[in-house]
């Protein structure tokens, strides 16, 4: 539908569909970055040309339905339609208006524990909005997280519990240089509730391995040992509880294992991590954990070849070996200040090796 003839039905029929909005707006975003990957061929582009770009007109576009769709009362549609079109925004860096679309889902639904907990999720992420606006969506996400409390837990899905315990972490955070132990402004009672709402996520959703990485999470913020950070990870990893699939918990036993120089484990750790589908944006990007791979396997071979790092022409086995090397280096396809040390690095090693880098991976490296 053309997003025009959206906004004069609004408008005329004073109500709006959820679900044809959000197919639109969803349209109007894929042609933004369609446009977007189009102009970022070009070497350079004068202000001019970005003020012509498509891309403007559709982001005015954009703006134009969810306003007109603000504007009214009367609305088409279930909480998973506002949740859908709330994260359409959240999506493409706008939780100001994703937050604007969930209080309007919550006069419709005002006990929908996902439409409740998306809205902690986002109001913190709300930077642009100004002092005022900003202090009366926290003062509203107190209200909501209230309205989530009064609900039964056991009827709670996923999004209840996580974006409860990260909403509440974020509370306490900015105290964590302190002693949580000795505080006396009610960070305690904080960590409580955490620990409660882990207990509970454990309880009823068992397979979730979310709520162990939170569990985690709680403890380094506690200042807990490392052998004790590692035995709340070892309890999943080691298939001790109902989870199964545990990227995170993987990726992160795989963090404290480099820093303990433990090579093998380290791989072992995100082979294991990337074998049960480590893809999502939580903790970490993909590509940070071929980072940590490539780094993991590069430091192995200097430690098991350290008197000789230039191959034999026969030595098959460690020219696989310096190419996987290569491979995982190359799978680090972030664009950031880590990007040049890593070619420097890799310059040496192919000299230090003789093998040779068939990775292009001089592209988008950052200038000063």
């Amino acid at each position: 539908m053309d997003y025009r003839i959206l906004i004069d039905a609004m408008r005329t029929t004073h109500r709006a569909n959820v679900s044809q909005t959000n197919t639109v707006v969803r349209s109007l975003f894929a042609s933004v970055k369609t446009e977007a990957d189009l102009y970022s061929s070009y070497e350079s582009i004068d202000d001019d040309e970005i003020q012509d770009r498509n891309e403007y007109k559709y982001y005015l576009a954009i703006y134009n339905v969810i306003n007109a769709f603000l504007e009214q009362t009367r609305f088409i549609g279930d909480a998973d339609d506002f949740h859908n079109l709330s994260v359409e925004f959240a999506n493409n860096e706008d939780e100001d208006y994703a937050c604007r679309i969930l209080e309007v889902g919550l006069r419709c639904f005002p006990e929908n524990v996902d439409l409740l907990a998306d809205y902690l999720a986002y109001c913190n992420e709300t930077s642009d909005v100004d002092h005022e606006e900003r202090k009366k969506r926290i003062e509203q996400a107190e209200e909501y997280r209230q309205k989530l409390n009064a609900i039964p837990r056991s009827s709670w899905g996923w999004r209840g519990f996580l974006f409860s315990i990260t909403y509440l972490f974020e509370q306490i955070e900015g105290k964590a240089q302190e002693k949580l132990s000795t505080d006396s402004d009610g960070t305690l009672s904080v960590q409580d509730e955490i620990k409660s709402l882990i207990s509970d996520y454990k309880k009823y959703i068992p397979m979730d391995e979310r709520a162990f990485t939170l569990e985690y999470r709680l403890a380094k913020l506690s200042e807990s040992s490392r052998e004790k950070l590692k035995k709340i990870l070892l309890v999943v990893a080691n298939g001790e509880t109902p989870v199964r699939r545990v990227p995170r918990i993987a990726f992160e036993l795989a963090k404290l294992y480099f820093d303990e120089k433990d090579y093998p484990r380290t791989i072992e750790m995100l082979e294991r991590c990337l074998v049960d589908g480590f893809s999502e944006k939580v903790d970490g990007e993909i590509g940070e954990v071929y980072l940590l791979l490539g780094m993991s396997k590069i430091s192995k071979y200097y430690s098991d070849y350290q008197a000789s790092t230039l191959l034999a022409e026969d030595d098959s086995e460690k020219k696989a070996t310096v190419e996987s090397i290569y491979s995982c280096f190359a799978s680090y396809s972030n664009s950031d200040s880590h990007k040049r040390d890593i070619l420097t690095l890799l310059k040496v090693f192919n000299i230090q090796t003789g093998v040779y880098n068939k990775y292009d991976m001089a592209a988008n490296v950052p200038t000063d």
